[in-house]
């Protein structure tokens, strides 16, 4: 029912050129074409914030079926209102690492673009690759839904067996990068590349 009711919200994405230009991550080849949003990720996140709890500016990570279906946005659903602070920003690219004066990382006043206080019922959406944060909340608890919305690219035709084992490989690659295992995203990332030379290529090694 949610997503019959979002859907007519939700518009196609053309990728022409780079992603990164539309705030989409991903390989630039596997990219290309019309992106139509199918369904909603059926794995959700339940999101609690209690005071000075927040967020530091990121990027939303994104999930792969395959070279087809992947997500591209994010749904977060604000289930509560009536708390001191906690807004989503939406921060400039050009933000660098900051610390308030509680030591706590997080977008400077001049760097955010749009902030949006939550209130009950109130969804929001937006491409992963848009740099936000999660402001510090002040006062009562916070409480959000998050999950994503899967795309299916109508224009290109299906990979191979190999391209599609190694698109799974650098998603994996990437997630433990991020988390800071160096070593096996290495390894991830030397497998890919040896069964797919686009992919390979499409990283500049």
């Amino acid at each position: 029912m949610l997503w019959e009711r979002m859907r007519p919200w939700l518009s196609d994405i053309t990728i022409e050129d780079d992603p990164l230009k539309q705030h989409v991550h991903g390989i630039k080849f596997l990219m290309q074409g019309t992106w139509t949003p199918i369904a909603l990720n059926s794995v959700w996140r339940l999101g609690r914030y209690q005071p000075d709890g927040h967020f530091a500016p990121h990027f939303d990570g994104y999930f792969v079926r395959n070279s087809k279906e992947r997500s591209l946005q994010t749904f977060m659903l604000y289930l509560n209102e009536g708390f001191e602070g906690g807004s989503t920003n939406f921060v400039d690219e050009s933000q660098t690492l900051f610390r308030d004066w509680d030591g706590k990382y997080c977008a400077e006043e001049k760097n955010i673009v749009c902030g949006i206080q939550p209130e009950a019922g109130m969804a929001i959406v937006f491409n992963h690759q848009r740099l936000h944060e999660g402001q510090k909340l002040g006062s009562g608890v916070k409480y959000i839904l998050r999950t994503d919305i899967m795309f299916r690219n109508l224009s290109q035709t299906s990979r191979s067996a190999n391209e599609e084992k190694a698109l799974q490989l650098v998603q994996e690659a990437e997630r433990k990068e991020a988390s800071g295992d160096c070593l096996e995203a290495a390894e991830l990332y030397r497998k890919a590349f040896k069964l797919s030379s686009e992919v390979e290529a499409a990283y500049g090694t």
